[in-house]
């Protein structure tokens, strides 16, 4: 491979990974294609490098999303930890099932199949993205309107309506050392937060920890089941009975979840944000769409944000908390795959730093991009479009896997693939 290639490969790269995490995504289904016809690496080796990739860039974004608040309530976390709590365990679910369904399905019927559920959620991800752009827009002309209006005892010609405009913005300068964290602040400038930027006093955080430590403690169960488990072959019946645990521990963790929140909520009604979920028993049927979520990704190869930021978008989840929420669903199930091969020694150490370390840069760029331009410019659909635009682009893929091979209908056997 040429030197010219391989930058062209990096600086692709390195773009998918910037539009993906402006999305709250990783772009996986984008890194494979990619590190695969661009490098020349073979399959296996462009899905281990591609998880290599997105752990770099979840990184990042998790780093800069910690600190965030909620848009509307300053109490809360930007990180919607209670639809961590119920979605997560359903989606993990859902892969390992989607893993078995890969082996047997033909490849041309899950390319026309990945074609169908992109339309679909690009179509629902678009329309929610014009939903969102129009009301700000409605909002910056009604705010206009009002700047407009001369001041009591001033001639309109004389009202200094544009001075008013402008200065109602945020300096630029104060946006973006309000989205960097404190401690990178400290780390890049030798200076405390307080010293940089005059913000005003903001209520304590309320970080919802019982959930925090509910989601990491069965991720690490899981996580050390699922490595175990995929050290025996699909056809045996120690590989289904550590299956069986798992899905009993994520079924655990679901009930308990739904019970808890909805208590958790009937005891403090003023907890409840903009955006959020009303969890009650009708709630049921959001770990069932979780679930098929968690099948489609793992059997079309989609990655796992780029299906569940629709879900979010269209419970009418703010986009700023869903693209935040969504980037630490993809980190802690990038997290497993990536320990799984770790494990096996499959990673290739001679590249994975490197694309390591340019997964975590297009994070950082394309994660602060995005929270700097809905900040500034008052344009959170930004991450909306941008998640649009990452669906748009697999679905070109994909029309070119259909162009690109000749057609198999042909159904496979699990044991034999295994």
């Amino acid at each position: 491979m040429t030197l010219a290639r391989s930058i062209a490969g990096c600086f692709i790269l390195y773009a998918a990974g910037t539009l993906s995490s402006a999305a709250g995504v990783g772009g996986g289904a984008l890194n494979v294609p990619i590190l695969y016809n661009i490098f020349g690496f073979t399959y296996k080796e462009s899905v281990i490098l591609s998880l290599c990739t997105l752990l770099g860039n979840y990184i990042s974004q998790f780093a800069l999303n910690i600190d965030k608040r909620h848009p509307t309530k300053l109490s809360k976390p930007l990180i919607y930890w209670d639809a961590v709590l119920i979605l997560l365990p359903s989606e993990l679910g859902g892969s390992n099932l989607g893993v078995i369904l890969s082996d047997i399905l033909p490849d041309t019927l899950l390319y026309i199949l990945a074609m169908v559920v992109l339309i679909i959620a690009g179509g629902l991800t678009l329309s929610k993205g014009i939903s969102y752009y129009q009301e700000e827009t409605a909002r910056d002309e009604i705010q206009a309107e009002e700047d407009s209006r001369p001041l009591l005892g001033m001639y309109p010609e004389k009202s200094p309506s544009t001075s008013r405009v402008k200065d109602n913005r945020e300096p630029f300068q104060s946006v973006v050392l309000s989205i960097i964290p404190d401690y990178m602040k400290c780390c890049c400038c030798g200076e405390p937060h307080d010293a940089l930027v005059d913000e005003p006093s903001k209520p304590k955080m309320d970080i919802p920890w019982p959930v925090v430590y509910v989601v990491l403690g069965v991720w690490v169960f899981y996580a050390i089941c699922y490595v175990i488990m995929n050290e025996f072959d699909t056809c045996s019946a120690i590989y289904y009975i550590i299956l069986g645990i798992i899905y009993a521990l994520l079924l655990c963790e679901i009930v308990w979840g739904l019970y808890y929140l909805m208590q958790q909520q009937k005891a403090d009604p003023d907890s409840i944000a903009d955006g959020d979920i009303v969890w009650s028993a009708s709630a049921w049927y959001l770990p069932i769409l979780s679930f098929g979520i968690g099948i489609l990704t793992s059997l079309l190869g989609i990655g796992g944000g780029e299906l569940m930021g629709p879900l979010m978008l269209r419970l009418q989840i703010l986009p700023m908390v869903s693209s935040g929420t969504t980037s630490i669903m993809s980190l802690l199930n990038t997290s497993s795959g990536v320990l799984h091969y770790l494990i096996l020694g499959d990673i290739d150490w001679s590249y994975a730093p490197w694309v390591f370390v340019l997964g975590a840069a297009a994070g950082f760029s394309g994660r602060i991009t995005a929270l700097v331009v809905a900040k500034y410019y008052g344009r959170p659909s930004v991450m909306v479009f941008a998640l649009f635009g990452v669906l748009v682009v697999c679905f070109s893929i994909y029309i070119a896997y259909i162009f690109s091979y000749d057609v198999d209908m042909t159904f496979g056997s699990l044991c034999d693939n295994r």
